[in-house]
């Protein structure tokens, strides 16, 4: 009897163990939204119209290497390990590259205008940006 109780002991222990042994990690939880000026949340993230032919893009300012080196607002931080989308594709204006790699990783609105013609980045609107606005 003494022989069966510690098999039932054993086996007991072992199933309150097994959960702990056997849980899958945590997912990685999403990065905290940007800050805005005043301590609250900036503008959604996308594309919108101003006046005058205008745009503002806002996202994380991102490069990938397409192409000798493209810059790129997305809609999550490049850390982050959910899947990116591209907001826009950034083309420099009056906004320099050196300016859009001081920003890299950066939550901005990037205004300017929209490039016309024929393009083969295919990744989205693409912005000749001349304002660059942290939030």
């Amino acid at each position: 009897m003494a022989g069966l109780m510690r098999i039932v002991g054993v086996l007991c222990a072992g199933a309150l163990l097994l959960p702990i042994g056997c849980a899958a990690a945590p997912p990685t939880p999403p990065a905290p939204p940007p800050q805005g000026p005043r301590g609250g949340l900036p503008p959604k993230t996308g594309v919108e119209t101003l006046p005058g032919g205008r745009v503002i893009a806002r996202g994380w300012v991102n490069e990938t290497d397409l192409e000798g080196g493209t810059w790129l607002l997305e809609d999550q931080p490049p850390a982050s390990s959910i899947e990116h989308t591209t907001v826009a594709v950034l083309l420099p204006g009056t906004v320099t590259v050196d300016e859009l790699s001081r920003v890299r990783g950066t939550y901005v609105g990037a205004e300017g205008v929209l490039q016309q013609g024929v393009s083969i980045r295919m990744a989205g609107p693409e912005i000749v940006v001349d304002v660059l606005r942290l939030y």
